[in-house]
């Protein structure tokens, strides 16, 4: 006797006897529900629709317990991707029908996001806290949308602040600045965030002396006027990338 296919029974129990020298096994099964409906209930921070796309289960198809519990996995991603990692989904099965068929019920909890409460800048002697925190995509007071359900947070979601943090510095005249990745203290219970990050400023630099090399094909004094970079003022990175691309389009003219 073959053995039955667990897709077909949601439940499966057998009785053996024995009669006349003979062994009989009888299974008892018990066929999965179909689902007629599906609810989403409590969303109203993220659209029924995308919480669809993502559950990505369909109604009058057999009852699967593991596509359930799948689809609640794939919509707390969508809550975490918006900044909801409080968020909870708990699936609820209605029977309908003496229970041939169910609907399936996601009772959703959607909480508050996560905040940065406080940022700290240590090591800066010469640019203020306010000037590097305005150079942040991370703001104190905003949400962070970086951070897992269970409390841990992508390190490299801060690089975008480190390079916006040095970029500002070079226009600066500290070309030598590092800035390290911040260190992060997630509040136990989730809601919010507190943030350090220590600079090194360095040596701040002036332009030394500037000149021209190569096929020039203009006039120098044409050529310098094209450019804002001299040899008065402190390097500005932004300044450089400008004059590149003053140059680069003026040859470009030539074809």
């Amino acid at each position: 006797m073959s053995k039955p296919s667990s897709a077909l029974a949601i439940s499966t129990t057998s009785k053996s006897t024995v009669a006349n020298g003979e062994a009989n096994l009888t299974y008892t099964l018990v066929e999965k529900p179909s689902v007629v409906e599906i609810v989403y209930a409590g969303n109203s921070d993220v659209e029924t629709s995308d919480l669809q796309e993502a559950a990505a289960l369909k109604a009058f198809e057999i009852l699967n317990m593991n596509k359930v519990r799948e689809a609640v996995d794939k919509m707390q991603k969508v809550y975490e991707d918006k900044g909801f990692f409080l968020a909870k989904i708990t699936p609820r099965i209605e029977n309908i029908a003496g229970g041939e068929s169910v609907k399936v019920v996601f009772d959703i909890q959607e909480n508050d996001k996560v905040k940065v409460k406080r940022i700290t800048i240590l090591g800066n002697r010469n640019i203020l806290d306010a000037r590097i925190k305005g150079a942040m995509q991370t703001q104190e007071g905003g949400f962070f949308s970086f951070i897992s359900g269970s409390g841990a947070y992508k390190q490299d979601a801060f690089d975008r602040d480190v390079q916006l943090i040095q970029y500002m510095y070079f226009n600066e005249g500290y070309v030598q600045v590092r800035v390290d990745r911040p260190q992060v203290y997630v509040t136990p219970d989730k809601k919010g965030i507190y943030i350090t990050l220590r600079v090194e400023e360095g040596d701040r630099f002036k332009v030394g002396s500037v000149d021209l090399a190569g096929d020039l094909l203009f006039e120098r004094d044409e050529l310098f006027n094209a450019i804002n970079i001299d040899g008065s003022g402190w390097y500005a990175h932004e300044t450089l990338l400008a004059d590149l691309r003053s140059l680069q389009a003026k040859y470009g003219d030539l074809g």
